[in-house]
């Protein structure tokens, strides 16, 4: 009797043994098969990235020069001159108001900030310095403004299919005084003219020194407006009266007294 209910028992702790396995190798199998779709999940999400990460460098290979989109097609970029020609000057043209918002948007805060502005090209080829879009940055210090490869590229390219061009860099400069371009500064600008863009750069101060720069083409550039407000230095460097030219966008009505960038 004893050793018949041993033996119950012992089946009946055997059956439950078996189940508990039986159950852990289906929550097993259940988990594999989680993993496996979970991976799978991953593996396609990665390869998706490789694909795009594939297809920007596909765009960049076709379209970049020295780190920016190929040349424009004309007339919005600059026409290679024949061997031996004198190279006029590029002009520009903005007004004080636009430039003196752009200074106020660019010294906000505690950081450096970077600009790229656009416009219209006139009759006689002045091109406009009109419109002024932020760039996406990846990292800015008092000393520093690295723009998002990705983001400067499609900023470019949507430009370009907008029939529009980029005219100029603008960033600021932490401190008083005139700026001076670093080294940075001036291998973007040759990196500006190897992709065949019409653009100078400017720098501004935290006192409201503007400084626009170029290459060996040479550039001039006209301030329009602003009367005893605005100060020509040189030739390529002006003083704006930042506090003025705010006053009167908020008498028009501008929000902020900052004109939208």
């Amino acid at each position: 009797m004893l050793r018949r209910r041993k033996n119950s028992e012992a089946m009946l702790l055997g059956g439950i043994l078996d189940q508990i396995a039986r159950s852990k190798r289906t929550r097993v199998t259940q988990v594999m098969r989680a993993l496996r779709k979970r991976k799978a999940g991953a593996a396609r999400y990665r390869l998706n990235q490789m694909q795009r990460i594939a297809h920007l460098e596909e765009l960049i290979l076709e379209h970049a020069i020295g780190g920016l989109p190929a040349r424009q097609a004309v007339p919005r970029s600059l026409p290679t001159p024949a061997e031996g020609t004198e190279v006029e000057p590029l002009r520009y043209s903005v007004n004080y108001l636009a430039l003196a918002s752009w200074a106020a948007a660019a010294t906000q805060g505690t950081t450096e900030h970077l600009f790229a502005i656009t416009g219209s090209r006139l009759d006689g080829g002045v091109l406009t310095l009109g419109h002024a879009i932020k760039v996406q940055a990846d990292e800015a210090t008092r000393t520093s403004v690295v723009a998002n490869d990705a983001a400067f590229f499609k900023l470019l390219l949507a430009l370009n299919d907008a029939d529009l061009s980029l005219h100029a860099l603008l960033h600021s400069h932490r401190f008083d005084g005139v700026p001076r371009p670093s080294g940075v500064d001036l291998q973007m600008q040759e990196w500006l003219r190897a992709g065949g863009y019409p653009a100078i750069q400017a720098i501004v101060s935290e006192d409201g020194y503007v400084h626009f720069f170029g290459d060996s083409r040479g550039f001039e550039v006209s301030v329009h407006g602003g009367g005893d407000h605005v100060q020509r230095i040189d030739s390529s460097t002006f003083r704006i009266d930042v506090a003025s030219a705010s006053r009167t966008l908020l008498d028009a009505g501008a929000p902020g007294g900052v004109a939208a960038v």
